[in-house]
């Protein structure tokens, strides 16, 4: 997983990138990083946060109440109660052209052997947040 914080200027203010074991279905996998995105925030207590996804159908099913239990399920259930609680965060699709940033940030991933958050620019995405702020 990649994800990305920048203030509403898009100048950049944290980074966080990890992975996990394992081959799961895509939702599933953008389900778990949406969740972990939306717990990191709650975690640093930000306000007025639009956490942005080029992920369409897990943005979609989020709007959808299912009755059946499965895993992805249980995720999307997880993100639904915290985005309850927190009426601060909102969710917005972007199109993966636009989300360059995180798609940089998760080839990265691959050269760390656990979680790693960045409190200052990695290089990797230096020419992207630049060239997007112009």
């Amino acid at each position: 997983y990649s994800m990305c914080i920048r203030n509403d200027h898009g100048h950049f203010l944290t980074a966080k990138i990890g992975w996990a074991h394992g081959l799961p279905p895509v939702h599933e996998a953008e389900a778990t990083t949406l969740l972990t995105a939306i717990q990191w925030i709650v975690t640093l207590s930000l306000l007025h946060v639009t956490l942005e996804s080029d992920c369409k159908f897990v943005l979609d099913a989020l709007s959808r109440t299912q009755s059946h239990y499965s895993e992805y399920e249980s995720l999307l259930n997880k993100c639904r109660r915290l985005l309850h609680n927190h009426p601060n965060l909102s969710l917005k699709f972007i199109p993966r052209q636009a989300n360059r940033v995180a798609h940089c940030l998760a080839r990265a991933s691959r050269h760390y052997a656990s979680s790693h958050t960045f409190e200052f620019i990695p290089s990797c995405i230096v020419p992207i947040i630049l060239n997007e702020m112009t």
